[in-house]
């Protein structure tokens, strides 16, 4: 629990402060961390050379325009692209927010998660219940997955109730051509894998699935949630669909089309909207 304090008072020190710099108490704790991360780091680096690490309930997400790898990948997505829609600067956005969150040591992950108000939150609400603490820093081996092969999934009663493209603020082509394996895919192997292993623990949960490989033949489980109005619906509102989250049939979503640009221009933040000037 110290450390999730320490996460804490960092976070308060440079962004509700606004000092420069951390104490000197805060600046030796943070070296004596980054050290004994990097060791982690290192054993479990792959061919990518890269892991990925997360608190147990988020990423830090909110940060990635603030690493040093964000504007250089996404001047790399963006000169991929093959128009200059918003839509496919929405997309390069995505895929440089993707790359910002690889970790190729602990000095860059600890300069991006103390000024997370993600992660700040979440050690709030956990400190603030000592009884319940079981935060911890999650790393895993990073796997490269383009951006449109992340879905999320929502289970009731042990059964698989509805999928929803995660990154549903682009549309992707592709997916919706990739529709009936997409959706095979991932029925298939919530059934045969993840259930078997989950259904004594939980009748009821989120799951995050990521399709990987050059034939889109491997399918990963990135992170579980619980099935709560507080985990976003993405493609389903839970205020008026959670019928369609409770119950089956499986209901799969996709975006279909094309946004206008001013419906997914509302989807961008006042920083966003800079960057691909708008």
């Amino acid at each position: 629990m110290d450390d999730g304090v320490f996460f804490m008072q960092c976070y308060e020190e440079l962004c509700l402060k606004k000092q420069d710099k951390l104490s000197q108490k805060l600046a030796d704790r943070k070296a004596e961390l980054v050290e004994k991360l990097d060791v982690i780091i290192n054993s479990l680096k792959g061919d990518q050379g890269a892991v990925f690490v997360k608190t147990s309930c988020r990423s830090a997400k909110d940060t990635t325009l603030y690493s040093v790898r964000f504007n250089s990948a996404f001047e790399a997505a963006l000169s991929k692209a093959t128009d200059n829609s918003l839509n496919s600067k929405m997309i390069a956005l995505l895929q440089a927010g993707t790359e910002a969150l690889t970790t190729y040591e602990a000095q860059g992950l600890f300069d991006t998660f103390l000024i997370s108000e993600r992660v700040y939150q979440d050690f709030e609400l956990a400190v603030a219940r000592k009884e319940r603490w079981e935060q911890n820093l999650a790393v895993r081996r990073w796997t490269p997955m383009d951006v449109d092969m992340e879905f999320r999934g929502y289970v009731k009663d042990h059964k698989l109730t509805a999928v929803s493209q995660y990154n549903y603020v682009a549309y992707f082509p592709r997916l919706v051509e990739m529709r009936a394996k997409l959706e095979e895919t991932i029925t298939k192997f919530f059934y045969s894998t993840c259930l078997p292993a989950l259904s004594d623990l939980y009748s009821e949960f989120i799951i995050d699935f990521g399709i990987v490989g050059e034939n889109f033949d491997k399918i990963l489980v990135i992170e579980l949630n619980e099935f709560m109005d507080t985990t976003d619906g993405c493609m389903f509102k839970w205020a008026t669909e959670r019928h369609l989250l409770e119950n089956e049939p499986l209901t799969f979503r996709l975006v279909e089309k094309p946004f206008p640009e001013d419906v997914q221009e509302a989807f961008l933040s006042p920083e966003w909207k800079k960057l691909v000037g708008h």
